[in-house]
């Protein structure tokens, strides 16, 4: 019984002394938001001009990309989510299914490259309010 009161008393001690530290397992938030005028231009150019858009992303300082994207032609809605890991970045715009991006983010401008039919660029300059 004595052992039984010293181990009771022990754990007591430790679970004042150092006291259980909760674990974040959620996303961070966005910390802040950029808006992109966007451009999607086939590389073979078997169609003739650009699909456009506007994005609009917030990346936290973990590199987690989170927005939305509206197409210039349908004005569809559409979320966009993806990461950044030093200067490479991918995106999914409208989910898994419908565009994945993969490509450079430097100076603030988004460079990469899709495959629907055919190779497309992907460009995103930020609009700084336009």
């Amino acid at each position: 019984m004595k052992n039984f009161l010293a181990i009771l008393g022990a754990a007591a001690v430790l679970s004042f002394a150092a006291p259980a530290q909760a674990v974040n397992t959620s996303v961070a938030e966005p910390t802040t938001g950029t808006t992109f005028h966007t451009a999607l231009l086939a590389e073979q150019r078997f169609e003739a001009g650009e699909i456009s858009g506007t994005m609009h992303v917030s990346i936290s300082p973990e590199g987690i990309v989170q927005g939305y994207y509206r197409s210039d032609d349908t004005g569809r809605m559409q979320m966009v989510v993806g990461g950044v890991t030093g200067r490479d970045i991918w995106l999914d715009i409208g989910g898994a299914h419908d565009i994945h991006i993969e490509g450079t983010y430097l100076n603030g401008t988004i460079v990469g490259y899709t495959y629907l039919d055919q190779q497309y660029k992907f460009e995103a300059t930020p609009t700084y309010g336009v």
